[in-house]
């Protein structure tokens, strides 16, 4: 008994021993992993409209008792890029991260779909507090964001000072102060569902105008004592816009001096950190972004002096790119279209440039080509040729894919004599776009165009542009007919004109393309002076009638006579210079040697070759051209457009009459196949 006692007091210590020992939970099981599925995780995405349906989503896990643990993700996109709420958001490649990222998983969850993505609209916003030196001009357009340039217009609420607004641009006038400038964005849908991409919005901003700097005129002695002593020049300004784009071209001018001598343009090279070329009529095209700083020179002549320009700062604008991806179609069993450097279009590159990296193509996602749908087809990865002359942001327009369960049906092209007609293709599925190019031969007109199917006599077409149309394919085969006719030229019907004439031929072109006009209807008077508004409303109309501000620097010219339009054009555009700088003459007689000059101007601002030169000492009277217009009149003998009038007489300063005119002008437009 005692035995058993003892026993039992021992293992009684045993147990106690043991029980006093703490052991560590970790030493004994391991915790499982929590597998987290679509309901823990909360997705929320807002961002505002930029033409993309890239997504930057935030995700929130419920139920983490403080671990750390985040969700990370290869890639996310919206359904389309429009503006909306509860817009569908894709979210691919899902990982998670962070320290206590391995107590759990994701399962299966490789992809989480969600409707709570969100695109704001764009609003517009404006920059404030903007100075300007008096006489500059300001693009307004510079000075917002949230819109598009041509969805915004300004104007003054209050006291303009003098100033002006035209197209955007502000000219600030002579006197000083602080004005407010309104600035007006129309709404705008860019998908036609009803709800703004750009919204409608008005915001306020201040210019202030500062005095305008004096510019002490500029004194060139000659260096021969024996030259006769000159008269100063007025002061000359170099009048232009102080922007523009790598890619196009900006026309610089000149304001003040006097006098006949040769406007020329120069470059500082040694200041600025762009390039740029200019020539002689003052055309600058951009060589490398950056500024650059331009002069103008006025040469003297018997009377004046020299006189140079204070020179004009030039901001040259990186060019912007635009990517956009052609839509494309197919039909339900046919293999997923290939995309390749055919299937997107690449806009803003300028002459022989090329892309460093071309941008790649890639389906939002797997297109099911088993059923009818649509799949967007983004771009990316492009690089532009330098980042000097390109801006680095690529603007990137998505495309779609449309699978369709329709068969093609054909497009059969019909033509009579006189002109072509093309489509964009042979075949086309029912309610897609054809492209249809129609072209006429020189003397024919397109007289109808027609579409025509088995169900309907004719399909409506939309013009697109020049020769372009455009129609939405049918359920069925159709026929495009295209009918080109005779041109009818207006007919002349001049007493004073016939066929016996030396020239009836000139005045019958210049009378059918619109150049020339009568003097009444029976009669064209071909020994009728010419006179300088006369002239140059003739130019006007062969550039085809642009439009341009009827006001000139020139007091004689009202704003509503019929030739003040052509004056200002041709004054604005270096072709026609006054009689002095405030005056313009219209009504004076053209001669012989004027118009040579104005038209070896005009060609000059249209770019054609000017190089070719005729002798003028053959003339007996070659002596009487005057300096201003001697250039002027080898060129024009040279091309044939202006010979002698028998006996070696070229008589420069005698007048230019109707006929004369218009025989010129047959030759000018035929050597330069106008």
């Amino acid at each position: 008994m005692m035995i058993l006692m003892k026993r039992c007091l021992a293992l009684t210590l045993a147990i106690s021993l043991l029980l006093s020992l703490t052991i560590p939970v970790w030493a004994l099981e391991t915790p499982d992993e929590k597998t987290l599925t679509a309901e823990d995780l909360t997705l929320t995405c807002v961002k505002v409209y930029d033409g993309t349906t890239d997504a930057q989503p935030e995700i929130q896990i419920a139920g983490l008792g403080g671990d750390d643990v985040s969700v990370a993700y290869e890639r996310a996109f919206y359904d389309d890029p429009y503006v909306g709420t509860q817009k569908k958001v894709t979210v691919t490649g899902l990982s998670l991260s962070g320290e206590d990222a391995g107590n759990y998983t994701l399962g299966d969850l490789t992809q989480l779909i969600s409707e709570a993505g969100q695109i704001a609209p764009q609003k517009l916003s404006v920059s404030d507090g903007t100075m300007l030196q008096g006489g500059d001009t300001l693009d307004l357009c510079s000075l917002v964001e949230g819109t598009r340039t041509n969805l915004v217009s300004f104007d003054f609420p209050g006291n303009a000072l003098g100033c002006t607004i035209s197209g955007g641009i502000l000219t600030s006038g002579s006197q000083t102060g602080t004005i407010e400038v309104t600035a007006h964005t129309k709404a705008a849908d860019e998908n036609g569902d009803g709800v703004p991409e750009y919204s409608e919005e008005t915001r306020n901003l201040q210019v202030t105008i500062l005095a305008q700097q004096e510019q002490p005129p500029v004194e060139i002695e000659s260096d021969n004592p024996a030259t006769p002593v000159q008269d100063e020049q007025s002061e000359l300004t170099l009048t232009g816009e102080t922007q523009v784009t790598y890619g196009q071209t900006l026309q610089l001018g000149v304001a003040g001096g006097a006098g006949q001598g040769e406007v020329t343009y120069k470059i500082l090279e040694a200041f600025g950190s762009g390039e740029a070329a200019v020539d002689t009529n003052g055309l600058l095209t951009p060589v490398k972004a950056g500024t650059v700083w331009v002069t103008a020179e006025k040469a003297g002549d018997s009377q004046y002096k020299s006189a140079r320009a204070e020179p004009l700062e030039i901001t040259i604008l990186p060019a912007r790119l635009t990517v956009t991806v052609l839509d494309q179609t197919a039909v339900v069993g046919d293999p997923l279209p290939a995309l390749g450097e055919e299937s997107y279009t690449i806009s803003g590159l300028v002459g022989q440039d090329q892309m460093q990296a071309l941008p790649t193509l890639a389906y939002a996602y797997t297109p099911d080509m088993s059923k009818p749908g649509t799949v967007e087809i983004q771009a990316s990865g492009g690089q532009v040729p330098d980042e000097t002359n390109y801006d680095p942001a690529i603007t990137y327009v998505p495309g779609t894919l449309t699978i369709g369960e329709a068969p093609l049906y054909a497009v059969a092209l019909s033509c009579s004599e006189g002109g072509t007609i093309t489509a964009d293709q042979e075949t086309a599925a029912p309610e897609s776009k054809v492209i249809l190019t129609a072209q006429a031969q020189e003397g024919y007109v397109l007289s109808s165009l027609t579409v025509s199917w088995e169900q309907a006599a004719s399909i409506s077409l939309i013009e697109t542009g020049p020769d372009r149309w455009e129609f939405s394919m049918p359920e069925g085969d159709v026929t495009v007919t295209a009918v080109f006719t005779l041109e009818e030229l207006p007919r002349m019907n001049f007493s004073d004109v016939t066929e016996a004439d030396w020239f009836y031929d000139s005045v019958a072109y210049v009378f059918q393309r619109g150049l020339m006009t009568g003097t009444s209807d029976t009669t064209f008077c071909p020994d009728l002076t010419t006179n300088r508004a006369m002239l140059v409303t003739i130019l006007y109309r062969l550039e085809g009638s642009p439009e341009v501000p009827r006001w000139s620097p020139f007091g004689d010219v009202p704003a509503g006579e019929y030739y003040a339009a052509p004056v200002a054009w041709a004054a604005w555009n270096g072709i026609v210079t006054g009689k002095t700088t405030t005056s313009f003459a219209p009504q004076d007689p053209i001669t012989r040697e004027q118009m040579a000059a104005i038209l070896y101007r005009y060609a000059g601002y249209k770019g054609y070759d000017r190089s070719r030169q005729g002798d003028l000492s053959r003339f007996t009277d070659q002596a009487r051209i005057q300096d201003y217009a001697r250039a002027a009149l080898s060129w024009a003998n040279g091309e044939g457009l202006i010979n002698g009038k028998g006996e070696g007489v070229l008589d420069p300063q005698g007048p230019a009459v109707r006929a004369q005119v218009a025989a010129i002008l047959q030759r000018f437009c035929e050597k330069f196949a106008l």
